[in-house]
């Protein structure tokens, strides 16, 4: 067989493999749980929805006056909330007010998932096969705990470079158990990451509640902003380089995609 040929059949197989098991996967086990600022009204979103897969969507956008899809659609639970924290403070208060009631596993995405994603904007069918492949990966390794980035593989900066900000210094003050320091920060760009409830649970609910509001008192817009600890905040930025050890998974970090 050409190897074109070859190809072409070795993908429509996959497409019909993945389509038959999204068809029958029981999706209230995974919630996606989205940040959102100022992207415009999120097709990608509905398009999940549609699909029958529990979405939540924290929208900080009443002062751009920009719409969402109809919360109607089942399975669409929109949060309207302060402008603050980024997606940082969303996570944060996500994992916080749902202790008690996680799925099997969250996957934690921005208001615009595809740059991070390595993905062309506004391809949709491009992202919900993304998110169907690395849902049934995970499954297909067996569930294992840690914080897996979603569909592209962590990224890794020397311990004092990046871009100026106080990781070690809020690494020390969020981890008093006597840890060392790590040797680099290794983590998702965008903090993108599927993390299943035993992981988000290694930390107890009190814990989600300090760092929010922690993540609630930073008003800066830019990392450049962000050059030293302050006691009583903390920014979307640092967070991003520090959830892999929140979540107690510094070197389990594993890219979802097949």
């Amino acid at each position: 067989m050409h190897m074109a040929s070859a190809n072409a059949a070795a993908s429509a197989e996959r497409a019909s493999s993945m389509h038959t098991w999204a068809a029958t996967f029981d999706k209230s086990r995974i919630e996606i749980v989205v940040a959102r600022h100022h992207e415009p009204a999120l097709p990608w979103v509905t398009a999940l929805a549609e699909q029958g897969w529990p979405v939540v969507v924290y929208d900080k956008a009443d002062a751009c006056g920009r719409e969402l899809p109809d919360p109607a659609a089942a399975g669409l639970t929109v949060v309207r909330c302060p402008n603050v924290g980024r997606e940082g403070e969303t996570w944060l208060r996500h994992v916080q007010e749902r202790y008690d009631a996680l799925p099997d596993a969250t996957l934690f995405l921005q208001g615009c998932p595809y740059d991070h994603a390595r993905l062309k904007r506004g391809d949709i069918t491009a992202l919900l096969w993304r998110v169907q492949d690395a849902v049934r990966t995970w499954i297909k390794r067996g569930e294992p705990e840690g914080a897996h980035p979603f569909a592209t593989g962590p990224h890794t900066e020397g311990l004092n470079d990046c871009y100026g900000l106080p990781v070690a210094d809020y690494y020390l003050d969020m981890f008093t158990d006597g840890r060392a320091l790590p040797q680099d920060w290794t983590f998702a760009a965008g903090a993108q990451y599927l993390v299943p409830r035993a992981t988000l649970r290694a930390q107890p609910q009190a814990f989600y509640e300090t760092w929010a509001a922690k993540a609630r008192a930073c008003s800066a817009h830019s990392y450049r902003q962000c050059s030293q600890r302050a006691p009583d905040s903390i920014d979307a930025w640092t967070l991003e380089r520090l959830w892999p050890h929140i979540w107690r998974a510094p070197r389990a970090v594993l890219p979802l995609y097949a």
